[in-house]
């Protein structure tokens, strides 16, 4: 399937996240569901993805018995994401929330399906500078959200300090890193994230994890999940992240290419501070 055809078929969106998804999922029995979900999730169908989300959040697909598609996240600390979204909407394309519970400390966010074709799918490939200029405009999107009001902020400083703490009780190992940091002990990486913080900030509005599967693009709309990081910050933690996936997905010349495209001076010291911070903020087995 060539990329036009996914982009003329973006209006029937439930048969093409279908396709997008049938390589992601598999069908699973019905789920343990807080009493409040199930009149909406009466004989619906349950999927579970199987990408690199990290635990203990899961995310489920679900398919109604109106043949409406859903998602659900499932996890600890997922009344922030419920409050992001909430501020959020009506300010970009975001999943507007259905139902929102706890069940034994375990939280459930049922939400709707955004529109678009998320932006890791390998038939981007076959246009990269379409592809790059939708990726600028998703970080001039959120770059335009008013953040006077916003309640929700990621500074470096307080993440550093937090960083410690964990290190220091044994709760944040070498072993959560990502693979290619787990060469050294995870106290060389923190001496490594003290010497590299920023000089300056450029503060605006971030979406914290901002990797090519949590942007969709559609024929006439950009659209984010996975929200839950979201929050004031430097501009380079999003351009940081979003470079890093570009690299991982499509190689490091449309890495480079993105880069030099968003602008001319890039601070690659930056760059390199907010790639490692995550190390330190996102925990992955």
């Amino acid at each position: 399937m060539t990329l036009d055809v996914v982009i003329l078929k973006l209006n029937n969106q439930q048969k093409q996240m279908k396709e997008i998804f049938t390589k992601h999922i598999k069908k699973i029995e019905k789920p343990l569901l807080p009493k409040s979900f199930e009149n909406d999730l009466y004989e619906a169908s349950f999927y579970k993805l199987v990408r690199n989300y990290p635990e203990p959040s899961f995310i489920y697909r679900i398919v109604t018995k109106n043949n409406t598609a859903l998602f659900m996240k499932v996890g600890k600390g997922l009344r922030t994401e419920l409050e992001i979204l909430q501020w959020l909407k009506d300010k970009m394309n975001v999943p507007s929330v259905i139902n929102f519970s706890t069940l034994t400390d375990i939280d459930y966010l049922l939400m709707t399906e955004v529109n678009g074709v998320p932006c890791d799918e390998p038939n981007w490939k076959q246009k990269p500078k379409f592809l790059i200029d939708k990726l600028i405009k998703s970080i001039q999107i959120l770059q335009s959200i008013d953040i006077k009001n916003c309640p929700f902020h990621y500074f470096w400083k307080e993440q550093i300090k937090e960083a410690k703490i964990k290190i220091d009780k044994g709760i944040l190992k070498t072993n959560h890193l990502s693979l290619k940091y787990q060469y050294q002990p995870i106290e060389k990486h923190y001496e490594e994230l003290v010497r590299l913080v920023p000089e300056h900030d450029e503060i605006t509005f971030t979406h914290g994890d901002l990797c090519l599967p949590n942007i969709f693009i559609s024929s006439d709309k950009i659209s984010f999940v996975d929200l839950g990081l979201s929050g004031i910050s430097d501009k380079y933690r999003d351009l940081a992240l979003l470079s890093r996936s570009i690299c991982s997905n499509f190689g490091d010349d449309l890495e480079y290419y993105f880069l030099k495209k968003y602008c001319d001076g890039i601070d690659y010291k930056k760059i390199k501070f907010y790639r490692l911070l995550d190390q330190f903020v996102m925990h992955r087995n």
